[in-house]
């Protein structure tokens, strides 16, 4: 019995009436796809090899199908990032039937995440019903691992669809597909949350100054969410929300760093990391450019390691993240002991907005 195919393998091919037609080796290839929706590259020339294709005649085969629209019935995935080849792990690349939807991509990648993308997949999965949407900034300061590091691994969620982006006026915001449509429709409060977040920020930077005198604070850019090469150099590329160097050792410290949560809750697991980006391995030093690198005999040799001062501002704590923080000795307080009074802060920051 015919075989019968909602649309040709080859849409170049006036002449071709389906996979029985496909030319050469084509068919071989593109017949993979009846019993399998979604191949990588490698799978696709293990396949042609056990068919007992050649090595010249397997590559022509795989080319073809990523010859964008050369085959109507088998495509390559692509990034969503940019128009590139989608490789996992491996450099291979990932094709699919022409009518493979985005959840079937997605279900399938997540078979290719590394251990770090996994961690922060489940990241946004933890948090999705609390707060709805991360940004990079809040996943840098989580996570403690560079930005850089971190921003790769959202980007290659976002290729593999396991997160969403909406975009903001400035920011953009990340999360699971599923939150996509509630995010949208709240894009102008995600907005007021996130400015009300840096407006509490920069009010207790403000403290700092007032209770520290000057000469005892060197001035530095970048003190708040810090990026400047010279910060990121002493930070090794972890974020925090403010990160300020003694001129003199303050109770043994040289520097003092600050994360401030307002959206989220605060955890055991977000103190833990607090303290992994202070102890992060010197392995880990985040540098713009060579030349940018300290020498063994200059001042930015000092990191923080465990010579800081450390601090987390919330607005809401788990009854275990504050055991687990006076255990550790770390200072975690809430939004009025720092002189943060929310409510005074979101009266100002709507009236702000209505003055645009």
């Amino acid at each position: 019995m015919a075989r019968k195919y909602s649309e040709p393998p080859c849409s170049k091919s006036s002449s071709c009436k389906g996979i029985d037609r496909c030319d050469w080796t084509r068919k071989d290839a593109v017949g993979l796809f009846e019993t399998k929706r979604i191949l990588s590259a490698k799978e696709i020339e293990i396949a042609l090899e056990n068919k007992g294709l050649g090595r010249s005649a397997r590559r022509k085969s795989v080319d073809f199908l990523a010859t964008d629209k050369a085959c109507a019935w088998v495509k390559m995935i692509t990034c969503r990032s940019e128009n590139k080849p989608l490789r996992p792990k491996s450099p291979g690349r990932i094709f699919g039937r022409r009518d493979v939807s985005d959840d079937e991509i997605s279900k399938t990648m997540k078979n290719y995440l590394t251990k770090y993308q996994k961690r922060l997949l489940q990241t946004f999965e933890y948090y999705d019903k609390r707060i709805h949407y991360l940004t990079l900034y809040d996943l840098r300061r989580l996570l403690p691992y560079t930005g850089r590091d971190v921003e790769f691994a959202l980007t290659r969620l976002y290729d593999f669809r396991q997160v969403e982006m909406v975009k903001g006026r400035i920011t953009l915001y990340y999360c699971l597909p599923q939150s996509a449509k509630w995010l949208r429709s709240h894009v102008k409060e995600t907005e007021f949350e996130y400015n009300l977040e840096f407006k509490a920020i920069t009010s207790f930077q403000k403290r700092i100054l007032s209770l520290y005198p000057q000469e005892l604070l060197k001035r530095i850019k970048g003190i708040v969410r810090p990026s400047s090469p010279e910060m990121l150099r002493k930070t090794r590329g972890m974020s925090f929300d403010i990160v300020y160097e003694f001129t003199i050792p303050i109770h043994g410290y040289n520097f003092f760093a600050v994360d401030i949560h307002l959206r989220i809750p605060v955890t055991k697991f977000v103190v833990r990391s607090f303290m992994w980006k202070i102890r992060s391995n010197p392995a880990r030093l985040l540098t713009a450019q060579k030349h940018e690198e300290p020498s063994s005999n200059s001042n930015t040799d000092v990191f923080l390691e465990n010579n800081v001062l450390g601090m987390i501002v919330c607005q809401n704590a788990t009854r275990e993240a504050l055991k687990f923080a006076n255990k550790n000795h770390v200072r975690l307080i809430k939004l009025k002991e720092a002189g943060i009074y929310y409510d005074k802060l979101k009266e100002s920051c709507e009236s702000e907005l209505q003055t645009i």
